[in-house]
């Protein structure tokens, strides 16, 4: 019935109840047109997205998130269109997956990742010292698996302005990281 997101939600569920992986989510109708076609799969690879980023991303979220890419072959093509917030629950765990990518070659191509840049810089204001600052972690990790060394300076230097401590440096990222456009 193309409910991907309920299917997500469940999946998580079957997997707290049950102790071990859900099944991995297969569109049915795409599967009969794979079927029917002699020269193999309908859409090429690299097109598809192993994990979509629903517009709310919660803790459960970040499982899913793991969940998928255990399964998934590299290169990881990850979809950001949808992002709107962040639960602030979810901020550390999901720093801690942007910083494991950061310190490992994975192989990453993220899609709407302007949509992920924007809806942390917003949740960064300069100044604003009440502001958890794990929200500007997670910022400068994404800033540094996506490979932008003068936007993560300036965020760095907006940390040190708001906190009054000296900034992070900029540490290379392991990760091979790209940008590719949705269809």
């Amino acid at each position: 019935t193309a409910q991907h997101e309920k299917f997500e939600s469940a999946a998580i569920q079957f997997v707290q109840m049950f102790d071990r992986s859900a099944p991995q989510w297969f569109s049915m109708p795409e599967m009969v047109n794979q079927m029917g076609s002699a020269g193999g799969p309908a859409a090429s690879p690299g097109q598809a997205a192993d994990w979509i980023s629903p517009s709310n991303v919660g803790v459960q979220t970040i499982a899913a998130l793991k969940a998928a890419l255990a399964k998934a072959p590299m290169p990881w093509r990850l979809d950001w269109s949808n992002l709107k917030s962040i639960d602030l629950a979810a901020v550390t765990p999901l720093c801690q997956v942007f910083s494991s990518w950061s310190s490992q070659p994975v192989q990453l191509r993220f899609m709407g990742d302007a949509q992920l840049q924007q809806v942390l810089q917003k949740s960064t204001p300069s100044g604003q010292q009440d502001i958890p600052q794990d929200w500007w972690q997670l910022r400068m990790e994404a800033l540094r698996v996506t490979h932008r060394p003068d936007e993560f300076e300036l965020a760095a230097l907006d940390f040190c302005v708001t906190y009054e401590v000296s900034p992070p440096s900029w540490e290379s990222a392991r990760c091979e990281y790209k940008h590719i456009e949705k269809d």
